[in-house]
């Protein structure tokens, strides 16, 4: 695991983003984008829904392969993988409700190279992790099946290059303190803007926004941006876990048996994504897949399914 972690030390460092300290990270990966580009962003969001499915402009939806199986996830920790995300060598995975709060980083291959333990943070019902902006992970402790939690929180972590990092906290709170489940947590790379879909049984669900800066060890009101109708897109209504482009142009959201994509407006916050046609995506048989994240440089799509040994499958945009 030393040899894992100290090549993942030489990617970070060797990177552009990885030049960025830790203290920029801490006080700039929130607050660079606070200065217009939300504005700019905002400035075409409410035109880009306004404009219909397919607006001017809109790029074709995107082709991808039929999933293949890339690996087999064998590590006996891991019998719950709830969320993936990539990192700047392979993939982060983590288990959802009943582990401690920890992290597991796996190879192309899905083979398990290194454990690390997040300190100052607790595993309630994490469902999903997400890249940030710099060199930061989200982890979305954001679960809530009985729907009783009067908050939930999002923690930030550095990439892991050791066998164990320290999160900070950021408590979010739905609208009128109504409690939501959710299993998918999305980052807009492009302003820092976090969002949150809920998991609804019926289909319909609200999609959450907290804007940049984001106020990691505090705690912010989330706002309804959005709706997501699953039950008339066919297949599965239950949310399970998404992501977004690493250039911020198609989101990305999975339900146990299907999975769509939605295609940006150029210039448009993210938001507004959701009111263009989505485009189905190919997905393989899981026994109960609730994972999906694209690759590190965009070209592929990575799945996982809860469960001992699960095969992890990649999609390959054509």
């Amino acid at each position: 695991m030393r040899e894992v972690l100290v090549a993942l030390l030489l990617v970070a460092c060797s990177s552009s983003e990885a030049a960025t300290p830790r203290a920029e990270v801490d006080s700039g990966a929130d607050a660079a984008f606070d200065s217009g580009a939300d504005a700019a962003l905002e400035s075409g969001a409410d035109a880009a829904a306004d404009s219909g499915a397919d607006a001017p402009g809109l790029p074709a939806c995107p082709s991808f392969a039929e999933p293949v199986a890339a690996g087999v996830v064998d590590a006996p920790a891991i019998t719950e993988a709830s969320g993936i995300v990539a990192g700047s060598t392979g993939y982060w995975v983590h288990n959802d409700s009943g582990d401690s709060p920890r992290v597991f980083h796996l190879d192309a291959q899905g083979q398990l190279t290194a454990t690390v333990n997040v300190s100052g943070a607790q595993a309630v019902d994490w469902e999903d992790i997400a890249r940030a902006p710099g060199v930061a992970l989200y982890l979305g402790d954001i679960g809530d099946n009985a729907k009783q939690r009067s908050s939930v929180r999002v923690y930030r972590i550095p990439e892991p290059t050791a066998q164990s990092v320290s999160a900070e906290a950021l408590t979010l709170t739905y609208p009128e303190g109504k409690a939501w489940n959710a299993e998918t947590l999305l980052v807009d790379p492009l302003s820092g803007d976090l969002y949150i879909v809920t998991k609804e049984v019926l289909g319909s669900s609200p999609v959450f926004r907290a804007g940049a800066p984001l106020a990691f060890g505090g705690s912010m009101e989330l706002e309804q941006v959005a709706v997501v109708d699953f039950a008339k897109l066919g297949g599965g209504t239950l949310a399970t876990g998404g992501d977004v482009s690493p250039d911020g142009s198609l989101v990305v959201v999975r339900t146990y048996g299907t999975a769509f994509a939605w295609r940006r407006p150029a210039g448009a916050r993210l938001e507004a994504a959701f009111a263009t046609e989505p485009c189905p995506l190919p997905l393989a048989k899981e026994p109960q897949g609730e994972a999906i994240g694209f690759s590190h440089d965009g070209t592929s799509l990575l799945t996982v399914s809860e469960g001992t040994s699960p095969t992890l499958y990649r999609s390959d945009r054509l």
